[in-house]
């Protein structure tokens, strides 16, 4: 009964560690990857402004400016733009 204790504590440990050592490898695969601008985690906040056509909300620095309204594209600053031309 011992042995089958001492058997099965010993696998338990090599299991573990075998996924121990899965896991770190793959690990540092997705680390040596480059990341795409837009993946990267934002460190600092920035201000948040509300499209002028959809009220969605976007940080500034990504906000197109027009006159004195933000928008979250192109389209929908075009969009504005035309219905107050008319």
């Amino acid at each position: 009964m011992l042995k089958i204790l001492l058997l099965l504590t010993v696998l338990v440990l090599l299991l573990s560690c075998l996924r121990r050592f899965i896991r770190s490898g793959a690990g540092k695969e997705a680390q040596e990857k480059p990341r795409k601008e837009a993946d990267k985690p934002r460190l600092e906040s920035s201000k948040m402004v509300k499209c002028a056509y959809c009220e969605l909300y976007i940080p500034v620095d990504e906000a197109l400016k027009s006159e004195e309204q933000y928008f979250c594209s192109e389209h929908h600053r075009d969009r504005v733009e035309r219905n107050s031309s008319r």
